[in-house]
């Protein structure tokens, strides 16, 4: 979680506001940039985000799912969900950069270990 230096929340303070983007992001990264401008835009104290692979979290032939438009490949939906990483170094520090020009704070919520090495980009 990248936090503000001067925000401290104790007891008694505000609650903090936080914009839960999560894998709405479709994996575009302009999207999850517009999703920053919005939280920002709401006035909200961070954005949130869910870091996870379709590997990381089930077999490729997990099965199918039953959507409002039929079955679908429950794998392929969640690959659709990714963070778009392929370079995620670099794409890291696009998001890392629209939120400190928002002023924002980020969270970050993740799924399996292949994500956990994105905490400490």
């Amino acid at each position: 979680m990248i936090m503000k230096k001067d925000k401290i929340i104790k007891y008694g303070d505000p609650c903090l506001i936080i914009a839960e983007a999560g894998s709405n992001h479709n994996n575009d990264l302009n999207l999850a940039k517009k999703l920053i401008d919005v939280a920002s835009e709401a006035k909200a104290d961070a954005v949130k985000f869910q870091l996870f692979t379709a590997k990381g979290l089930y077999p490729s032939n997990c099965g199918f799912i039953e959507l409002s438009h039929g079955k679908v490949d429950f794998y392929k939906v969640l690959e659709k969900l990714e963070l778009p990483l392929k370079d995620k170094k670099k794409k890291a520090e696009v998001i890392v950069n629209q939120l400190q020009k928002k002023e924002e704070s980020i969270f970050a919520v993740y799924w399996g270990e292949s994500r956990c090495e994105l905490l400490t980009l």
